[in-house]
């Protein structure tokens, strides 16, 4: 028997008959998402369920179902699915159809309370699927969340896995704390927390940790506020002030000395510097000021702090007039532009070869700008900075310990002296990349002014009734002096180091190679030297430094020369008359 083609009629009505019976069959058993979750509620957990299954799962499917689902429950199940999936992709966005789908269901908590619970009651189980959902929703209403911690029912069976989910969704999104935290605080919510961890989810801010991350300035300003008007004192008044405060080096006052700096997601626009038109004076009496740090090399410099931050320490600083409540409000911009470079390496014990960059040092330009128009007012010094300390563990690149921020007391100090620079010349940088000296030219290092004038070389000298001989092999280089105190406080040179800001200064005598470097003799009978001289700022002191040193540094064919060390700054000077 011979059989026909269908018609275009006839097929047609056949495809009508196929959908209409599988919408029938639909109907009458479970939806994608139903069945999904039976299946997930015979594991472990949801996202054990997603592990197994992830190649056959149906993602639009679900986003579908989400996203026309005619009831609460129904939504919840398949948006936690969806959650779930999208969890475990590192490409996920806060635009992510998950994470929508999630604000969109978690909002109704404000709107069908009752039905937003009920939906919960009849859903719940996996225990994980309120973690997936808040995870990947991002963050949220503040109203939504003080909803989400109100108004659970006591008895729920949902209750203690909503409590913990909500509880990981706080830390993970710190910035909320300007819209959370005086109802936090009425709340209790803080009543527990140890001062670890009310500083690691709320001030933590290492560059390879887990900072604060505003989407705006005005956000990031709004967190600080908080911060500063309710937050801290409430938390010193329970962990003590020396939990978050330091004393300063340079006033003796005490000052916030938490690392805070939040990131934000704008960009600063700013005008090049011009040589012309430039203030005279600054005026900062009740202008109010918001302290950045720019990075313009964090795509180069992998693991570098963020792009822009603001500098929460020097904010929680300010006083009240001159913290502004937007970017709009501000009058200046204070901006600090790192220029990194390579510090030590690790050096392989056997060989001595170089094999793997430890850490990073910086030399970072403090410049004033006008807020709002973005205009270049001023250049305020350079800070060398360097890393906290040394890599131990990982050599290579991917290791790098980066720059702390300039301390705010610092940066205060600066701020509050913009129009005399010679009282913070101790602060900053004076030497501006320069190296080589000739003798009698000064060159400011941290608080201390040096100039080296000249040196004799000798075998023997006699003072106060001493004689003073080189060993075997050795002279005595006497190298004369003049020290001036430039810095803020009152000194000891050591001889071997001035403690000071930072690094101490080191004065020595190295060949052309740079390979030798010999320390000057503690001569303590000998009272011209300069060993143990202790000076206030302003005072000034001639005398000299007595180096023994071998013959060979002497005539070497590269020559000798006196080195003084600050940090990574050098100032170098030609060993002689």
């Amino acid at each position: 028997m011979r059989i026909k083609a269908a018609g275009p009629k006839l097929l047609a009505m056949m495809i009508f008959c196929l959908a209409t019976a599988c919408l029938t069959a639909c109907q009458g058993g479970k939806s994608l998402a139903e069945s999904c979750w039976d299946a997930a509620r015979k594991e472990s957990g949801l996202t054990k369920y997603i592990e197994k299954n992830w190649a056959a799962l149906d993602k639009e499917g679900l986003r579908t179902e989400a996203e026309t689902a005619e009831t609460l429950s129904q939504q919840f199940k398949a948006t936690a699915l969806l959650c779930a999936i999208e969890q475990g992709d590192n490409g996920r966005t806060q635009d992510s159809p998950g994470a929508v789908l999630a604000r969109e269901f978690f909002a109704k908590v404000l709107t069908q309370e009752d039905e937003f619970w009920k939906a919960l009651e009849d859903a719940f189980y996996p225990y994980d699927c309120l973690d997936a959902m808040l995870a990947v929703a991002g963050p949220m209403d503040g109203e939504v969340i003080k909803g989400l911690l109100k108004g659970a029912p006591a008895e729920a069976k949902y209750a203690d896995g909503l409590r913990e989910a909500v509880d990981t969704w706080i830390e993970d999104n710190p910035i909320s704390l300007s819209v959370l935290g005086d109802e936090l605080n009425a709340l209790g919510y803080f009543d527990g927390w140890s001062e670890q961890d009310w500083t690691q989810t709320y001030l933590y801010s290492y560059v390879d940790g887990d900072p604060v991350q505003a989407a705006t300035i005005d956000e990031g300003l709004a967190y600080i506020g908080c911060l500063r008007d309710s937050m801290l004192p409430a938390m010193e008044g329970k962990f003590g002030t020396d939990e978050f405060k330091s004393v300063s080096d340079i006033d003796g006052e005490t000052y916030y000395d938490t690392m805070l700096a939040v990131v934000v997601g704008e960009a600063l626009s700013l005008q090049e510097p011009a040589a012309e038109d430039l203030p005279e004076t600054i005026d900062i009496e009740g202008k109010k000021i918001i302290a950045f740090y720019r990075n313009p090399a964090s795509a180069e410099w992998e693991g570098s702090p963020a792009p822009l931050r603001i500098l929460g320490d020097f904010m929680l600083n300010l006083p009240g007039e001159a913290y502004p409540a937007s970017a709009a409000e501000a009058d200046y911009y204070l901006v600090l532009t790192p220029s990194y470079e390579y510090g030590s390496f690790y050096q392989d014990r056997t060989t001595g070869d170089q094999t793997g960059i430890q850490e990073v040092w910086s030399a970072t330009s403090i410049d004033l700008y006008e807020a709002g128009t973005g205009n270049y007012l001023r250049h305020l010094g350079d800070v060398m900075e360097e890393a906290s300390s040394s890599i131990v563990s990982h050599y290579g690149e991917e290791a790098l310990e980066y720059p702390e921020v300039t301390s705010s007391d610092t940066l205060s100090y600066i701020y509050a002296n913009v129009n005399t620079p010679e009282t913070y010349v101790s602060l900053v940088d004076q030497t501006g990349g320069k190296v080589e000296y000739e003798r009698d030219e000064s060159v400011i290092l941290g608080g201390w002014e040096v100039t080296y004038h000249s040196s004799q070389i000798v075998d023997s000298f006699e003072a106060s009734l001493q004689k003073y001989e080189a060993g075997e092999g050795c002279k005595l280089v006497r190298a004369a002096f003049t020290l001036s105190n430039v810095g803020l406080k009152s000194e000891t040179f050591m001889g071997l180091s001035i403690p000071g800001n930072g690094a101490g200064i080191q004065v020595g005598i190295t060949d052309g190679t740079f390979e030798s470097y010999i320390e000057p003799a503690q001569l303590w009978a000998y009272t011209a030297g300069l060993n143990n001289s202790s000076l206030d700022p302003g005072e000034t002191e001639e005398g000299e430094l007595v180096f023994e040193v071998p013959d060979s540094v002497l005539e070497s064919a590269e020559g000798a020369y006196i080195v003084i060390l600050y940090g990574y700054q050098m100032a170098i000077y030609p060993l002689g008359e």
